[in-house]
């Protein structure tokens, strides 16, 4: 058995903010999620994320807001802020959340789904990261998401 923490607190010492990002892969991971972890095309499908965003019950104007600003894939959406989930300081990610909503603030449920999506976009481009790290980018699965194959087909 490997020491669960030689992964993730070797490369990032004693830094809080990277150390919680990649605590918490690491439990999404070890907790059976192991086949949420994406390939690069789910991880760039606009459609995976447009369902999921409508799953967690974000308002279609925000949906609209987030495509606008062309940050409507878990990718994207990861690292379009300065901004780490678990991080003390969430100015960046509530103004970002208030220019979606036209620089009003979202109500607390928009707002908690809007968070978690971004939280699930963070861990999964994380994951891609490990995954393409660990096994080289040439052998990860590039198996589509049902989401992604429905918009092509219809194309």
């Amino acid at each position: 058995m490997t020491n669960r923490t030689t992964w993730w607190s070797e490369p990032y010492g004693n830094h809080s903010e990277s150390t919680t990002i990649c605590v918490h892969l690491h439990l999404f991971l070890r907790e059976g999620f192991a086949s949420f972890a994406m390939s690069s095309a789910k991880l760039d499908s606009t459609a995976e994320f447009k369902r999921r965003a409508e799953l967690l019950g974000i308002a279609q104007p925000i949906i609209d807001a987030i495509s606008a600003l062309h940050l409507d894939s878990y990718g994207r959406f990861a690292f379009s802020i300065a901004y780490n989930p678990g991080q003390a300081d969430d100015t960046p990610f509530t103004d970002l959340a208030n220019r979606l909503n036209g620089g009003a603030p979202l109500p607390a449920g928009q707002l908690a789904g809007l968070r978690r999506l971004f939280w699930e976009s963070h861990t999964l481009a994380l994951a891609d990261l490990k995954q393409r790290s660990e096994h080289g980018s040439e052998s990860v699965n590039k198996k589509l998401p049902t989401a992604e194959r429905q918009a092509r087909a219809g194309q």
